[in-house]
């Protein structure tokens, strides 16, 4: 799995040995590999930061996205573990606005996901709710319960 790591020998540079389980490479060489090539390109350079953060910033900018904010720059998650959506306990992840990158709450991935799908805005989630209300069956309850 990407970003996994364990201790190995050192690198012909002579760092401290911590490598990667997916393709065997020395962290410390790839933080500066990335390090360079972000001032090359005239990007803003972090001295500290996990490739995992480099990797989510470049896909977002790909896709023309604002960055997600750490996670440290955020609330603590919710003490008793329920989604901020569905109310729902299960694992969360943060949820941040994709054009201004704000963060917004602790989601479940189902949650995070199908807003996401539905195009991350309020009109695209009321057109999704019309549809299902024009097509829901009277005979069935509306059901408002959580779970």
């Amino acid at each position: 799995m990407y970003g996994q790591r364990y201790q190995g020998e050192p690198c012909r540079r002579g760092h401290s040995g911590e490598r990667y389980v997916s393709n065997d490479g020395c962290v410390d060489c790839v933080l500066q590999w990335a390090s360079a090539r972000r001032r090359t390109r005239g990007e803003k350079v972090r001295p500290t930061g996990s490739v995992n953060e480099l990797h989510r910033e470049a896909k977002a900018r790909r896709k023309g996205y604002a960055p997600p904010p750490r996670e440290v720059d955020c609330p603590p998650r919710p003490a008793d573990g329920k989604c901020q959506s569905c109310k729902r306990v299960r694992p969360l992840v943060l949820d941040h606005d994709h054009f201004t990158g704000a963060f917004r709450g602790w989601t479940c991935r189902h949650c995070n996901v199908g807003i996401g799908v539905l195009g991350d805005t309020v009109a695209d989630l009321q057109r999704a709710l019309a549809y299902l209300l024009r097509h829901y069956a009277p005979e069935y309850e509306i059901r408002t319960d959580t779970r």
